[in-house]
């Protein structure tokens, strides 16, 4: 294509060998590895993208070091100094693909506020004379992209109610403050068509399994309708996320959904990964329960999900479960394309989530608390599952032929999510945190130009008298002001006297 990127973003530890790549390009332009890896480091990005195992790759050193061969020299490393660079301080023998990308990579963040917490506690080791708060990792939270996502009818009344050009202005919230001006008649007419929609969809892909009857087919088109109160739950099937949790009280459950006044319908669709066993049968459980306790009208589970299915659950759905183990889910985008079109999240506060939740627009299971057990964690979140499905999401849903208060729900769904889980304000964000500052240093080493060698020579010289000089920076003298106490929030004024052969202009105060 003839382009030069300065800067470079790689997501998960799959793709940490680029690094190789940018190394041995530094070093064919006559620099030392040293040099060539630390202009890599400067303008390289690292996602990580989940804080599970099976998903930040390891493998044995030698495995690698088979593999790998002599083709190291190609790259410019030496043998040691790289295998240092992806052992982790805890597994030795093990060479860490993330490990590898988090030690090259100048910026790094994880995908939500909470998820940048828990890397920076699973990572901490890596730099172990920092504090954990202070390890370099970072967020940036997930955000999808809007006119992928968003049914066409809401777009259309965006057109009329927000203004030409919205969709040019999705991160700001004055755009979205407007939502509020659609008349809720239009907005639930919109949202039942939609339904709609989904229904026939769903009826379709019921007629085209093996599992379905033409007798329960027939049943099926009679039961199933858009006025009733539905909940979506998709995803990808592993033990985390606990697809099987909502069944847990199946007794309790079988009331909420068959309640003569306030019925429920629950549409599940989903995958597993191909070499997750434990994801499959997990499937076969929830196929097996809906069977086993006759649930064959009020839960289905849809086959064969795609993007087209995903597409007309997340706009028509009126709620979206998920009810990951806290802390395992690092973003989840599902409930952000749903609340897009003025579905209600209803979930654990994990990922995303965590940070977005208002009562306003959505309701939360559970705490931020941790269990004693799994199981009285489990107990606890199935239980609060069920009270807030019966009492407070069936009474506002079903309060009115046009429910005022659920339709002022999604219209602050829209409201707050739409701006905020963007992926243009994604976009924004990374380009504010990493990319423009990571440009920024490509600019200064002059990257790949005659004056880059000489740049990185006169940094090295910089590091060099920073280490020196540091050892040798003391505080002298320390006053606080008021001495004896001072109220919560009351300012203070701090004096110190600090001795230091350090430039003063790079010297600040935190």
């Amino acid at each position: 294509m003839g382009l030069e990127p300065d800067v470079f973003h790689l997501n998960e530890g799959h793709s940490a060998f680029l690094t190789l790549a940018r190394v041995a390009q530094a070093v064919n332009k006559d620099m030392t590895w040293q040099q060539a890896l630390h202009q890599v480091q400067t303008t390289q990005i690292f996602t990580v993208h989940t804080p599970l195992p099976a998903g930040n790759d390891s493998f044995p050193v030698e495995k690698v070091k088979h593999h790998l061969g002599s083709s190291l020299d190609l790259y410019g490393l030496p043998d040691e100094q790289f295998y240092a660079l992806g052992r982790h301080p805890e597994h030795t023998q093990e060479f860490s693909m993330p490990v590898f990308a988090l030690r090259t990579s100048h910026f790094r963040n994880g995908v939500s506020a909470l998820h940048g917490d828990v890397s920076r506690r699973i990572w901490k080791s890596l730099w172990p004379h920092l504090n954990e708060h202070e390890t370099p990792v970072n967020h940036v939270t997930n955000g999808v992209h809007t006119r992928t996502w968003m049914s066409n009818e809401l777009a259309d009344l965006c057109d009329m109610y927000l203004g030409r050009g919205w969709d040019s202005r999705l991160e700001q919230n004055s755009t979205w403050e407007r939502i509020h001006g659609i008349p809720d008649s239009e907005f639930w007419d919109v949202h039942l068509l939609r339904k709609s929609r989904l229904m026939s969809s769903v009826i379709k892909c019921m007629s085209t399994s093996d599992r379905v009857s033409p007798h329960a087919l027939a049943d099926l088109r009679q039961t199933l309708r858009p006025q009733t109160l539905t909940i979506g739950f998709a995803r990808r099937f592993v033990a985390y996320k606990r697809g099987t949790l909502m069944f847990r009280n199946i007794e309790r459950l079988k009331r909420i959904l068959n309640n003569p006044d306030r019925p429920v319908q629950i549409l599940i669709a989903g995958k597993a990964h191909p070499n997750d066993n434990h994801g499959k049968e997990i499937i076969q459980q929830v196929v097996q329960i809906i069977e086993r306790e006759k649930l064959t009208n009020k839960v289905l589970f849809l086959e064969n999900y795609d993007m087209n299915l995903a597409h007309r659950l997340v706009r028509g759905v009126d709620i979206w479960l998920n009810t990951p183990v806290r802390t395992l889910e690092a973003s989840g985008t599902s409930g952000m394309k749903v609340a897009l079109n003025g579905g209600l999240h209803l979930s654990i506060l994990d990922g995303w989530w965590d940070e977005a939740h208002n009562s306003d627009a959505g309701w939360a299971i559970g705490t931020r608390d941790f269990h004693s057990s799994d199981d009285v964690r489990d107990a606890r979140e199935s239980e609060m599952l069920y009270d807030i499905l019966e009492h407070e999401i069936a009474p506002i849903y079903y309060s009115a032929p046009v429910p005022s208060e659920w339709i002022r729900k999604m219209k602050n769904s829209v409201m707050r999510y739409a701006p905020a889980f963007s992926a243009q304000r994604m976009v924004l964000d990374y380009f504010s945190s990493a990319y423009q500052p990571a440009l920024e240093n490509a600019q200064k080493i002059g990257l790949f130009s005659a004056n880059s060698k000489r740049n990185l020579m006169e940094h090295e010289k910089d590091l060099q008298t920073l280490r020196s000089s540091w050892s040798k920076t003391e505080i002298r003298s320390l006053e606080m002001m008021p001495k004896s106490s001072a109220f919560v929030g009351q300012p203070i004024t701090v004096r110190a006297t600090i001795r230091t052969t350090l430039p003063l202009e790079w010297i600040d105060v935190q």
